[in-house]
């Protein structure tokens, strides 16, 4: 982004006032380190960044790296509510999506806030390979446009949709896993064939396949498979 506004400054190609500009905190750490990073520039092109291209800059800057802010955690705590109400997949208990989230949306708020256009890349094929997060995403953007009272481009609705895919695919994998179990019983062969009856009426889903043994037969027994 610095070599792209340097080259707009050559030719004087200036941006101009951006929306809420006035809102922009420039007593950070990381705009002072932008103001000597761009004298730096002035000093050796002869080109002068006024506080309108510091501003953009710094927006820049800020929309790519994770920040903290209160209204992102409002925002995705409307989110994630609207999502269980309406598609009944509950993200509330999924830490790793709640945390993708919070480092996502802070860096999407500035992008929305002030209309900076992110490009996506993968947009289609995460519409052709990843339709149910997508059409979660969809539905997350409702309550984004609302918030913001603007329209969600299509390109954040696809980012949005593989962090959705992530907790999906989560879901997906933890039913499929099941296991191989081993009952070592002492009580002889009639104990451990009920025991193995419960267990798998209790917790079939979980469960592959149940193997009985005594305490005799587990020294010579094959573990390779028990999980």
């Amino acid at each position: 982004i610095l070599y792209i506004t340097l080259d707009r400054l050559k030719r004087e190609h200036y941006v101009e006032s951006l929306d809420e500009q006035q809102n922009i905190d420039r007593n950070t750490p990381e705009f002072h380190m932008l103001e000597e990073i761009t004298d730096n520039i002035e000093k050796d092109y002869s080109v002068i960044f006024h506080k309108e291209e510091l501003d953009y800059l710094y927006l820049h800057l800020m929309s790519k790296q994770t920040t903290k802010g209160e209204s992102t955690h409002i925002v995705i705590g409307e989110e994630v509510s609207n999502l269980v109400d309406e598609t009944m997949f509950d993200f509330y208990s999924d830490l790793e999506v709640q945390m993708l989230l919070k480092q996502h949306m802070a860096k999407m708020d500035i992008r929305i806030r002030y209309h900076i256009f992110l490009k996506n890349p993968m947009l289609q094929e995460i519409k052709d390979h990843h339709f149910t997060a997508y059409t979660i995403a969809t539905m997350a953007s409702t309550v984004l446009k609302n918030h913001y009272k603007t329209d969600i481009p299509e390109e954040e609705t696809g980012y949005l949709a593989l962090i959705f895919s992530i907790g999906l695919e989560c879901r997906e994998s933890e039913k499929k896993q099941k296991f191989h179990i081993l009952i070592v019983c002492t009580s002889g062969k009639g104990s451990s064939q009920l025991l193995k009856y419960e267990y798998m009426h209790r917790f079939r889903e979980y469960i592959d396949t149940i193997h009985t043994c005594d305490m005799i037969e587990l020294k010579n027994y094959d573990l390779q498979d028990i999980d």
